[in-house]
């Protein structure tokens, strides 16, 4: 089983080099909370309470619970957000991508670029994804 440190050293792989300075603990943070940030389903279910106030913007040891599962390109496909997919893939395109599940809804917070290309392939197999559930 994966460890909370192995999925912040897969994230920050492939983004600490775009943000110097951070750290993997500051690299996975950050995408975290800028990917729910961006989940309009997860922003509505909290609509009227106070969205900061409610949403861990870190990662302890003490919240999550980290697994490994096999998801399929299908599963992966509609955790895609409006971010620019059309860069060059680098790096290891095998490597486990990221998920985060906060109150049910999964984010995807690394690894966009693989699924895209999974998905314009044709590429159907299940892939390792490394989930992080946030428990409140």
């Amino acid at each position: 089983m994966p460890t909370l440190d192995e999925v912040r050293e897969l994230v920050h792989k492939g983004h600490g080099d775009t943000r110097p300075g951070f750290t993997p603990t500051l690299t996975l943070d950050y995408l975290w909370f800028k990917h729910l940030c961006g989940h309009r389903e997860i922003y509505d279910r909290l609509h009227g309470e106070l969205f900061v106030a409610v949403v861990p913007k870190v990662l302890t040891y003490e919240n999550p619970s980290v697994d490994i599962a096999d998801w399929s390109t299908a599963s992966l496909v509609p955790l895609l957000h409006g971010v620019d997919r059309t860069r060059p893939l680098q790096g290891d395109m095998d490597a486990p991508v990221a998920v985060v599940i906060f109150r049910g809804q999964p984010c995807l917070v690394d690894g966009g670029r693989r699924v895209t290309f999974w998905k314009q392939s044709g590429d159907a197999n299940p892939h390792k994804a490394y989930v992080v559930t946030i428990r409140e």
